[in-house]
């Protein structure tokens, strides 16, 4: 698809970004790092802009919608517990700790209330 790509910095970030043109609609798609460590992900950052493809009917379809929900800790909930719950598999626990920035092994407070991601 056709893409107009450019670079720029803004203080100590560079940045890497890309204006996508599919039909009468355009995309943009950038990538951000400190400057010292934008050498390391630049490659990265173009492959992904270049990657980027317009979907069939099929691969659309398939596609299932992310968002974040709110769940508030019941007393006896874990990590574990609510990815299993919630989720349908506990190895979700480790996300869940990561997107509410908990440590796993700390024990969760009854009535707090907890970012999850569902798909629709």
């Amino acid at each position: 698809m056709p893409a107009y790509v450019g670079r720029g910095r803004k203080g100590s970030i560079s940045l890497k970004f890309a204006y996508v043109f599919k039909g009468d609609k355009v995309y943009c798609i950038g990538g951000a790092a400190p400057r010292a460590e934008f050498g390391k992900v630049e490659d990265e950052f173009t492959k992904t802009i270049f990657s980027f493809k317009g979907l069939s009917v099929a691969e659309a379809k398939d596609i299932k919608a992310a968002r974040i929900r709110l769940y508030t800790i019941k007393e006896g909930d874990t990590l574990r517990s609510i990815a299993q719950k919630e989720l349908g598999n506990i190895e979700k626990a480790k996300e869940i700790a990561r997107l509410n920035g908990l440590d796993p092994q700390m024990p969760l407070r009854e009535g707090d209330k907890l970012k999850l991601i569902t798909y629709f």
